[in-house]
């Protein structure tokens, strides 16, 4: 068994070997043959050999060289898979974060309609964006046209001229509307004094009105009749006395709407009652309009409630979960009473490297023994992608176990078997959407160290992967 054990290794180091003479002398033994692109820039502050070159938001290659060919020009060197053409007209760009973390990517923009490809070798123009570019459209005009816009209103508020119109206009309104108050006292105070009069004035009207009538039908009856002469002379003295009644009551009143103070003081309420109309309308029409800024507002505001609350939800039940995590794991180690029993938690570390993606892979994990099952956490490509490894495992017998949660951010189930002394078996199955499946072997060497060899995304792209981990 220990000299199947030294040939496995021999062939494994053989491999391992090889793949490092070929990659020395510049030929990847897993990789596609590849194409040479250069772009040529005035500013490649953040790019490094290694940085991902990207077009259409999907990685098609890396950045092998950085040099300085001027002193104001930076030149990179692109490589790119032969089956991946880049249109003629492209330009690459450096985009510019808000807070930079980590490696640039160099983003290849095509043109809006492309007329052929780029040869092998051709020189992209380079072109590093700015930080607001992603945020507002052409940011260059907008914010010339927001200090245009600042200028114009700082030079207005400088006008003293317009500032003195300003000031008079309040002036003006603040009096207009003490006099208007005291229009308004003076026109009750008027009508509260003369309505008796008026009142009085009415009534004997109207009662002379209805006399009249009666008396205009009796005299109809008595010149249809020619009978009661005396009757009707009486009836016209009576007539005579209720028109001097009402001539009386009309004096009164073109008296009463004739008094000359009486029409300045209705004249000068009339002018007072337009001028406070005139205002009234631009006063309402400056409240519609607010009143529809205060509508947007508004909207905007509900906007951002509702935002607010819906993030309040979500943080409240990752609070929550997070909570009945820590007492269910609170409640575990209480069991014994006084007595705690640390778990055994076992660390490692791969560094792996398939035929497709062509980029090494590293994966940190730890596994947590509750006896019965364990606890498998960490991170998969980290330093990179940094997705979330989450996973329970529990044997099925004494040489396997099975694992299920979340692998590479995505539900996952995996199984791990041990065919020989020192030789086991890894399968990982995950991504409901993209389903994608692993299949590797681990060789230990033993002291911590083991080797791995298999095939990534298995019936979809079969690539070839190897690698070596740590365990402590």
């Amino acid at each position: 068994m220990q000299g199947a054990a030294k040939v496995g290794a021999l062939v494994v180091v053989f491999v391992i070997l090889l793949y490092g003479a070929f990659m020395i002398l510049g030929n990847d033994l897993l990789g596609p043959k590849k194409v040479t692109y250069y772009a040529e820039f005035t500013d490649a502050g953040g790019v490094t050999a290694g940085s991902q070159v990207q077009m259409a938001g999907v990685k098609i290659g890396k950045v092998s060289e950085v040099s300085l060919i001027g002193p104001t020009t930076a030149r990179l060197k692109l490589e790119v898979p032969q089956d991946v053409k880049i249109p003629a007209g492209s330009t690459a760009t450096i985009p510019t974060a808000l807070i930079g973390l980590g490696d640039k990517a160099v983003m290849i923009v095509p043109p809006a309609q492309p007329t052929g490809y780029l040869m092998a070798g051709e020189t992209l123009k380079g072109v590093k964006t700015g930080a607001l570019d992603g945020i507002l459209p052409n940011p260059e005009a907008t914010v010339t046209e927001l200090n245009k816009t600042l200028a114009a209103t700082r030079k207005l508020l400088e006008d003293q001229q317009l500032k003195g119109k300003l000031v008079s206009l309040l002036d003006s309104s603040n009096k207009t509307a003490e006099n208007f108050g005291k229009l308004a006292g003076r026109l009750d105070l008027m009508l509260a004094q003369s309505n008796p009069k008026i009142q009085t004035a009415l009534s004997a009207a109207t009662e002379t009105m209805v006399e009249v009538r009666k008396g205009t039908a009796m005299l109809t009856e008595i010149l249809k009749s020619g009978k009661f002469q005396n009757e009707a002379l009486a009836l016209l003295e009576k007539l005579n006395q209720s028109a001097e009644g009402a001539n009386k009551i009309i004096s009164d009143v073109q008296a009463l709407t004739g008094d000359p103070e009486m029409k300045a003081s209705l004249k000068k309420t009339a002018d007072n009652v337009a001028t406070m109309s005139d205002s009234g309308v631009k006063m309402a029409k400056s409240g519609e309009k607010i009143a529809k800024d205060g509508e947007t507002i508004s909207a905007n505001a509900i906007t951002m409630s509702d935002k607010a609350i819906e993030i309040e939800t979500k943080a409240s039940a990752l609070l929550d979960e997070v909570q009945k995590a820590v007492d269910n794991i609170k409640g575990f180690f209480e069991k014994g009473g006084a007595k705690v029993n640390v778990p055994k938690v076992e660390t490692t570390i791969d560094l792996t490297r398939n035929s497709y993606d062509n980029d090494f892979q590293t994966d940190i994990n730890a596994k947590v023994n509750f006896n019965s099952w364990n606890l498998n956490v960490g991170l998969w490509d980290a330093f990179e992608s940094n997705k979330i490894n989450a996973q329970i495992s529990k044997s099925f017998s004494s040489k396997g176990e099975y694992r299920y949660g979340i692998y590479a951010s995505k539900p996952g189930l995996g199984v791990d078997y041990r065919v020989a002394p020192g030789l086991y078996l890894r399968g990982d199955l995950f991504d409901l959407n993209s389903p994608r499946f692993d299949l590797r072997a681990r060789y230990e060497f033993g002291k911590g160290f083991y080797g791995w060899i298999g095939v990534d995304k298995v019936f979809d792209r079969n690539a070839p992967m190897i690698g070596f981990g740590i365990r402590n």
